[in-house]
């Protein structure tokens, strides 16, 4: 006889066994609400976390804008690349400014791709991912480190540009 994990009285009675969470594996902290009968706490948090997002935004925008252009000023361009540049975004202004601006950019998104492209192929060898989801997924972060690339690095070089 099966002893139960919990048991929530909620007009029916449901109990529920510890081999029934084999079913939840990854657990999400929602799904623990939803156990839980919290639907409205869940709603409630959604809610409040997208309005602190949308308030939020102007400033993270705003910050988004200065630290590459802080970092520029900061950097000297015909200096020589060095290892510890590549953490920052010295290292992207650097190379923008020797090769050009596209092909840095090819690096750049070519790098990431290749990066979280050997996380996501090593979790669908596991059996963790399909490799359907691993190639979309690398495609789409090879293409959004692109447009990242070029909103930052592009935009701070022309404004930098620009100032002088």
């Amino acid at each position: 006889m099966k002893t139960p994990l919990f048991t929530r009285a909620c007009g029916a009675r449901i109990q529920i066994y510890a081999d029934s969470f084999t079913y939840l594996t990854p657990p999400s902290f929602g799904l623990i609400f939803v156990i839980l009968n919290q639907f409205i706490l869940v709603l409630v948090l959604f809610v409040a976390i997208g309005i602190l997002s949308v308030v939020g935004l102007p400033k993270i925008i705003k910050a988004m804008r200065q630290e590459p252009l802080k970092e520029l000023q900061e950097t000297d361009l015909s200096a020589p690349l060095r290892g510890r540049d590549l953490l920052t975004w010295k290292a992207w202004f650097k190379l923008a400014s020797r090769w050009s601006i596209r092909k840095t950019m090819c690096f750049y998104s070519l790098l990431n791709m290749g990066g979280i492209g050997a996380i996501l192929f090593t979790l669908s060898i596991l059996g963790t991912i399909s490799i359907a989801w691993a190639t979309g997924y690398t495609i789409i972060v090879g293409i959004g480190s692109a447009i990242f690339f070029h909103r930052q690095i592009g935009k701070a070089l022309e404004r930098n540009s620009l100032e002088h």
